[in-house]
């Protein structure tokens, strides 16, 4: 029979207790009841309004004050509907499935934060594609979304 160190058996707790702190960090990473209320909220208002384009349905999802952090986009929860239906006039049929699912949802507290993986045009050579990451996080209040930024780049390319 094999007779194991004190040093030996020292390590093993260590990491036995280690393997319980880290069980314990994954437990305390589930979302509160809220919490969970607050990401369905965003990715339903991601999924029906913006990716399928129902804007009618924006009053549901989205706060009238809508606080957008983009440039390019306007403030307000109806201007902000009125530009995205000149950019896409015709809705598409809802589905249950996200086109573009995020591969990656943080939520806490108020804040969700997601992240995509887009296919960009490789500016030296339109030809070809790459992927690449876009973040968007949506701050929310009294049930709806009340703030938006995402990672979009400002006219002097910051």
């Amino acid at each position: 029979m094999k007779t194991f160190t004190k040093s030996f058996m020292l390590k093993v707790l260590a990491l036995a207790a280690f393997g319980s702190l880290a069980l314990v960090a994954v437990a305390q990473m589930k979302n509160t009841p809220q919490e969970q209320k607050n990401e369905e909220l965003v990715l339903n208002l991601y999924r029906d309004v913006l990716g399928y384009h129902h804007f009618e349905l924006a009053s549901k999802y989205m706060a009238a004050d809508y606080i957008q952090h983009n440039y390019t986009d306007p403030q307000g929860r109806d201007p902000l509907m009125d530009f995205l239906h000149e950019r896409f006039p015709n809705p598409e049929p809802l589905q249950p499935e996200m086109k573009n699912k995020p591969s990656l949802v943080i939520t806490k507290g108020d804040i969700v934060l997601m992240m995509t993986t887009r296919k960009v045009k490789d500016p030296k050579d339109p030809s070809k594609t790459y992927e690449a990451n876009h973040f968007e996080m949506v701050r929310v209040q009294n049930g709806l979304a009340q703030e938006h930024w995402d990672n979009s780049v400002g006219p002097t390319g910051r």
